[in-house]
């Protein structure tokens, strides 16, 4: 994470930086925005991911595609599902590992994400709670929005697959 960390998180810094760096990163945002597939541009401003939980991921690496599948929203605005699919992925092993990880846990949740550029692909990183950090780089995203009931996640069968 570049502007959403675990020490802006932990609120180890004033109100007054905190602010300069949530502006930073609209600004940063508004600068790229350009480079940016439209499904990107619209996640990064319009989908709050905070304290969604990982119902299933699948990494396919032959054909660098990347699915996870999110429960988001909360009591007051309704429960959703998110399914999110990476296109022509670009994953460390390290962000594989926090993903499998994860997913294990049920409480794992995302505290924030944030998009950015690097060269022609896009980024996507993550911080989570417990506090874990990913990130995926990508050229393609598309994504499905569908209503849930509840915060509940089914967490029976394998929910992460790496083919």
């Amino acid at each position: 994470m570049k502007y959403f960390t675990k020490s802006w998180h932990e609120g180890k810094y004033s109100e007054e930086r905190i602010e300069r760096i949530r502006d930073s990163y609209w600004k940063h945002l508004e600068t790229i925005q350009s480079r940016l597939p439209e499904s990107v541009l619209f996640i990064a401003k319009n989908l709050d991911l905070h304290d969604s939980l990982f119902r299933k991921i699948t990494y396919d690496s032959r054909n660098k595609l990347l699915f996870m599948g999110l429960r988001c929203g909360d009591s007051k605005s309704g429960y959703f599902d998110f399914d999110l699919e990476y296109g022509n992925v670009v994953i460390a092993e390290h962000s594989l590992n926090v993903l499998n990880k994860s997913i294990q846990n049920p409480r794992t949740e995302i505290l924030y994400d944030e998009i950015d550029v690097q060269k022609k692909m896009s980024v996507h990183r993550f911080l989570l709670w417990p506090y874990q950090e990913f990130e995926i780089v990508f050229s393609q995203l598309s994504y499905v929005r569908r209503p849930a009931l509840d915060r509940k996640v089914n967490e029976n069968g394998e929910r992460f697959i790496a083919l």
